[in-house]
């Protein structure tokens, strides 16, 4: 229900399927409640506090790799990169099987103008992600997108990737 919520636009349409994702939360383990708590705060529109919970929750939970993602992602949207190329190192360490994780260190690798760092990250993106499916272009975004949907949208033009359900320990 928050995937649904949360990829809703405009966001008031997305309320109904937060709620139920509100409602099933409380019957969640105590960390899927603070990674939901978090990222509520991030869709409320509250950067700062939503990094500070999900810090605590890395802290809490160092193993957890969709964690460790959005610490990157909410770093890299502060302007903290080295802060966010250290999250999304440790999410790659944790399962380098997760091809958005290449793609948005080859993001970061474009804001630090290292083009061929970039091409290594996404074709390691493309080359873990699924057959038939192309995770670089539906996950530029960001600072870097201007110079990463380039390379992004000519390397598999007009695919998508399919969602996978992430494992998580706690």
């Amino acid at each position: 229900h928050y995937v649904v919520a949360v990829s809703t636009f405009p966001a008031e349409q997305g309320q109904a399927e937060f709620d139920k994702a509100l409602e099933l939360v409380k019957k969640a383990s105590p960390g899927e409640q603070r990674y939901l708590a978090a990222a509520t705060l991030n869709r409320q529109q509250k950067p700062a506090e939503a990094l500070a919970a999900f810090e605590k929750l890395v802290a809490d939970y160092p193993g957890e790799r969709m964690a460790w993602m959005m610490v990157g992602q909410l770093s890299t949207a502060q302007g903290q990169v080295e802060r966010a190329r250290q999250a999304y190192e440790k999410a790659a360490a944790l399962d380098g099987s997760t091809p958005r994780v290449h793609t948005f260190l080859g993001n970061l690798d474009l804001l630090e103008d290292r083009p061929a760092q970039a091409r290594a990250r996404f074709e390691k993106a493309l080359a873990v992600a699924p057959p038939g499916n192309a995770p670089v272009g539906a996950y530029c975004s960001g600072p870097s997108t201007r110079r990463a949907s380039r390379w992004c949208w000519s390397s598999r033009a007009g695919t998508r990737p399919a969602r996978a359900t992430p494992s998580r320990s706690w």
